[in-house]
């Protein structure tokens, strides 16, 4: 009879060589950790300058760094070469990437390595559906594709050349955090995390919203604040002078404070309601923890999070890009009905742990790790038979 292969019995590949710090980034490194703290052997091809590079080394994961700067996003042969080199090198028993930019040289190269399942994780916005034939011939080579949510499903069934069968929703795999007991009632915080320009540049409508609604707050007896978290270095993006300027334009500046910090907790231990700036991302982990740990979210209008807000109504509201007039409004109907929400996300607490919690997570990890190498080590078997 034949032993079976644990999760944490596996030697696996991670990549994810982007420079950026948003979901996906956060998910190759918790994937990384859970595969480690289990037992098992991650690695991790990243960016040498990046910050999951710099977050890697700190949790002591094992890092494999790509010899030059930049992955080129068409083609990139020093990216091609390198991924080579270690599939020659090491005998990997699951690969797990991360983004549709950097899989197609995985795809070409381990069609030579039939032996290797290889996972995809999917949470990107596609201008063009990738179904040409070479596309649709390299894309075959991916055993299982992971999406975040029914929405994003969809999406793939209708942008990638995959069957049904072939995609899983997996959740999202956050934890709850625990909020401080002995905050100020006077206070509101309105709490929003920047990992990236863009998220920066919804700041400034978030900044517009906040001015308009001090009349309404001051009549309500509280304070209204305006903490902008980050873990990267924001004071180096070229909106960050101005953003600041412009808090001070509008005589907010005892409202509006910037915190650097150096676990994401941090972010939402004070937050009275969370707000989602990251429109270039269709599912956003961020928010989903503000969820789950009972906080009401005013969230980015896309698809994905729309769904979200009709599965769970009444626990957060939408709003559109730069509409610091509709941000404004969502705002205050939040405040003005905050224990309606805080019930809701009491109610339905269950439901977010049971789809999106981390342990949730963890057992649908292992399953499809554990599933698609089993498949493949049985047809080795049977061909040395």
């Amino acid at each position: 009879m034949k032993e079976r292969v644990l999760f944490s019995d596996l030697n696996t590949l991670y990549i994810c060589p982007s420079q950026l710090w948003g979901t996906l980034e956060r998910k190759a490194l918790s994937d990384c950790l859970i595969h480690r703290d289990m037992g098992g052997n991650p690695h991790l091809f990243c960016l040498k300058d990046s910050k999951l590079n710099e977050e890697a080394i700190k949790w002591d994961i094992k890092t494999i760094n790509y010899t030059g700067n930049k992955v080129n996003k068409l083609i990139d042969l020093r990216y091609f070469l390198d991924l080579r080199k270690l599939f020659k090198e090491t005998n990997f028993d699951v690969v797990h990437c991360y983004y549709l930019d950097f899989l197609w040289e995985i795809c070409f190269l381990l069609k030579a390595k039939p032996s290797i399942p290889l996972l995809f994780t999917f949470n990107n916005y596609l201008d063009n559906p990738q179904n040409s034939f070479l596309q649709s011939w390299l894309f075959k080579r991916v055993d299982q594709l992971l999406v975040f949510s029914h929405t994003m499903k969809e999406t793939a069934q209708e942008t990638l050349p995959v069957s049904n069968r072939r995609i899983k929703i997996s959740g999202n795999g956050v934890d709850i955090i625990k909020k401080e007991d002995d905050k100020p009632r006077e206070v509101k915080n309105i709490n929003c995390v920047v990992t990236s320009p863009a998220d920066l540049e919804q700041v400034k409508t978030l900044i517009f919203a906040l001015k308009s609604l001090m009349s309404s707050t001051a009549e309500m007896g509280f304070k209204l604040n305006l903490n902008v978290y980050s873990m990267t270095h924001i004071e180096r993006f070229p909106e960050y002078e101005k953003t600041i300027s412009l808090g001070h334009d509008n005589q907010l500046s005892e409202n509006i404070h910037f915190n650097k910090i150096s676990s994401e907790a941090e972010v939402f231990k004070n937050a009275d309601i969370f707000i989602g700036t990251a429109f270039n991302e269709p599912f956003n982990d961020f928010e989903m923890t503000a969820m789950i740990s009972k906080i009401p979210v005013l969230l980015p209008r896309t698809a994905s999070r729309q769904y979200i807000l009709s599965q769970y109504s009444w626990t957060g509201e939408s709003y559109y890009y730069a509409d610091a007039r509709e941000a404004k409004s969502k705002l205050l109907k939040i405040l003005m009905n905050d224990q309606v929400y805080l019930n809701e996300l009491d109610t339905q607490h269950q439901a977010f742990v049971d789809n999106h919690g981390v342990d949730a997570y963890v057992s649908r990890l292992i399953g499809f790790y554990e599933k698609n190498y089993s498949k493949y080590s049985n047809i080795k078997s049977s061909a040395v038979i």
